[in-house]
């Protein structure tokens, strides 16, 4: 019963949309004059040209909005960086890590948000990482520099253990160069991009 009730909703929803012609009814399109037909398709294609031009200047507001917001985000940032090295001790060596863009691995992939952030030496820090997708999905990592080396734990980011995992070893790696990176934690990150610059504080 129910699919013959459902067939002939069907056959009536056609039947109304075969109705209509240019989004009029059949029968007053038919009874306009080849003119006025014209006219009315052009002026429904003004209509549909004008909703297509608000949409487009909407997502150029929109895109505009978000660059803003972002370059805001980045000046503060920077401001905090500073201020940040102007609180160290004369002669403390840091890193300033530029995660530029990838992706860690917990039941699914996510895409990650950029982040920047100060490395002291000798200091294990905890910095969270966050998913472009949602602010649900984040994971903290933990990263300690020994002068050498950059270290990272995403298993333990509040107590380092032994599972922390050396990111770099050679010499040369914290000069300004953008690197990519896989690790073999359990949240495991693939086609990390970053940049780091090491530096003394005067």
């Amino acid at each position: 019963m129910s699919r013959f009730i459902f067939l002939g909703m069907s056959l009536l929803l056609l039947a109304a949309c075969a109705a209509r012609v240019h989004g009029l009814p059949a029968e007053q399109w038919h009874a306009m004059s080849p003119q006025e037909q014209q006219l009315h398709v052009a002026h429904r294609q003004q209509l549909a040209q004008a909703r297509e031009e608000r949409r487009k200047a909407e997502q150029r507001a929109a895109a505009e909005r978000q660059r803003q917001q972002q370059a805001q985000q980045q000046e503060q940032q920077a401001l905090a960086l500073a201020a940040q090295i102007q609180a160290l001790e004369p002669g403390t060596h840091y890193l300033i890590l530029s995660f530029l863009s990838g992706r860690y691995h917990t039941v699914m992939a996510h895409d990650m948000n950029a982040v920047q952030f100060l490395l002291v030496k000798d200091q294990w820090q905890q910095t969270r990482f966050s998913a472009k997708s949602s602010n649900i999905f984040d994971v903290e990592v933990g990263f300690y520099f020994d002068g050498q080396r950059l270290w990272l734990d995403a298993d333990n980011p509040d107590n380092p253990s032994e599972g922390a995992e050396p990111l770099f070893v050679s010499p040369d790696w914290y000069q300004g160069a953008l690197l990519q990176v896989d690790t073999e934690t359990k949240h495991r990150f693939t086609d990390l991009k970053l940049q780091v610059i090491y530096d003394v504080r005067d």
